[in-house]
């Protein structure tokens, strides 16, 4: 594969997770059948340690829209095998492209954290529909914090790397914004753990559309110098 090859690689992963994205949220639930301070129910399932907090989730038994709730989240979570698998395609694709362009080993570390997020990701499914199975048992509850945990935690490191890719721009423009992400990484770790969850994916979503712009005017340029 040519640098150029790679680089248009990338841009159409990146489309294909622009598009799942429009496919992915509508499916799942949008409000806490109990308010916690978590303003998403997916993040807050995802974080979820005790009965109470998948309660808050999906409301009490007996609650008439808990098994529609359950029915939402499983529905998104099956999608979300096909987006966990574009989302580190594209990531691993992106810093795939700055190693040929650099041949800079660190890009080969952060495209294995772009995988091994969407790895985490796989596992914290498998979890979350063992917990949905039966929520009463909720088992593999007490399991779940670690590849939850090492996703975001891979997530917001690659976020960081794409504004370190931004450092080496010619354009003081872009390389301010570098900047900008490899602050708001940390950041994001200290609003998730907030629950202002919004607000943390949020960094993740400005890294993956500047990886997009990037990817397709590297392309651009190859293709024509």
């Amino acid at each position: 594969m040519t640098t150029q090859s790679a680089w248009k690689a990338c841009t159409l992963a990146g489309l294909s997770v622009l598009i799942l994205t429009g496919i992915i949220f509508p499916i799942f639930p949008h409000e806490m059948a109990i308010p916690n301070g978590i303003d998403s129910p997916v993040i807050a399932f995802e974080f979820a340690r005790t009965q109470a907090d998948l309660v808050a989730v999906f409301g009490e038994v007996g609650d008439p829209l808990r098994q529609e709730r359950i029915q939402a989240m499983d529905q998104g979570n099956r999608v979300d095998f096909a987006y966990m698998a574009a989302y580190s395609a594209f990531i691993a694709l992106f810093f795939l492209s700055a190693y040929r362009r650099s041949q800079r080993r660190i890009w080969l570390l952060f495209a294995g954290l772009g995988v091994l997020a969407g790895v985490s990701d796989a596992v914290e499914n498998t979890i979350l529909f063992q917990i949905t199975a039966d929520l009463r048992v909720a088992e593999g509850l007490a399991w779940l914090a670690y590849p939850v945990h090492l996703k975001f935690l891979s997530l917001y490191v690659c976020a960081f790397g794409v504004g370190y890719y931004l450092q080496g721009s010619a354009r003081k423009a872009a390389r301010l914004f570098g900047l900008f992400l490899q602050l708001l990484a940390p950041i994001a770790v200290i609003l998730l753990a907030s629950g202002l969850a919004s607000a943390a994916t949020l960094v993740i979503t400005l890294a993956w559309l500047s990886q997009l712009v990037i990817s397709f005017i590297e392309h651009r340029r190859l293709r024509h110098p």
